[in-house]
């Protein structure tokens, strides 16, 4: 019967650190002039003059590229098909993590 107890034991010790894993939050602010929609997309939020251009609501700050490929700054390639307009490196627990995310972004 003492093996049992031990075994609980671990059990809750297991669960005590499963529900204490950290998490790591990151939030973009983005200018004024700019918004983030539900799907990740940055848009213009009104019309304004950018660098001697005119840009209306709604436009996309970053337009899509369809043929465009990408990696991540340890080279490896972007995953196909997977929406994301940000890059983010998260460096914890000894080693970096590589994230392709929208302006809102967790790692835990």
């Amino acid at each position: 019967m003492r093996g049992l107890g031990a075994v609980a034991v671990l059990g809750a010790l297991l669960l005590l650190a499963e529900a204490q894993r950290p998490t790591f939050s990151i939030a973009l602010r983005l200018p004024g002039t700019q918004r983030a929609l539900p799907d990740g997309r940055v848009v213009w939020g009104q019309n304004c003059t950018v660098n001697g251009t005119q840009v209306a609501q709604g436009d996309p700050v970053f337009p899509e590229q369809p043929d465009a490929t990408g990696t991540f700054p340890d080279g490896t390639p972007l995953p196909r098909g997977r929406r994301g307009k940000f890059v983010y490196v998260w460096w914890t627990w000894g080693r970096y993590w590589q994230v392709l995310d929208r302006p809102v972004s967790q790692l835990t």
